[in-house]
């Protein structure tokens, strides 16, 4: 007998022919969303250069619905890595300093905000820098002494 119990509330089939890595997946509230509304987002990238943010609904008896895809983009390069954080300061289109998404490439890496409403959602490049060198992953997180950021 166990204790644990796993079951799955959400599930989706991504792509078709695309392949992903461990890094290819995070989960935050990518839009800055407040309130009751503030909830996380799965953003996935693939190898083929597709971007895609979904929101699940668990109301939909656990299945993917076409509602649930509020952003898929083709960012024209292979998609290493994403993540989340606080990488930006003083973004307007934040509202100061929020979450922003950072994507990998081979030779670039790209700041990006999701700003989404109930009637659309889009995807602003904020920064990009060109790398010398084939990048392969990076780590993020509050190094030193800066306290104001979480990521």
């Amino acid at each position: 007998m166990s204790i644990f119990q796993a079951k799955e509330w959400w599930s989706c089939n991504v792509g078709e022919n695309e392949e992903f890595d461990h890094n290819s997946i995070c989960i935050a509230n990518i839009d800055n969303e407040k309130g009751s509304n503030a909830e996380e987002k799965i953003v996935v990238g693939s190898f083929e250069g597709k971007l895609r943010v979904y929101k699940p609904n668990r109301k939909r008896n656990n299945a993917y619905h076409v509602e649930d895809l509020i952003i898929e983009k083709d960012m024209g390069y292979p998609i290493l890595q994403v993540a989340a954080g606080k990488f930006c300061k003083g973004v307007p289109a934040l509202g100061g300093a929020g979450i922003c998404l950072a994507i990998l490439s081979t030779r670039l890496i790209s700041l990006q905000t999701v700003q989404s409403t109930a009637s659309f959602s889009k995807l602003t490049e904020l920064q990009c820098h060109k790398l010398d060198r084939n990048a392969f992953n990076f780590i993020h997180g509050s190094f030193g002494n800066e306290n104001d950021r979480n990521e």
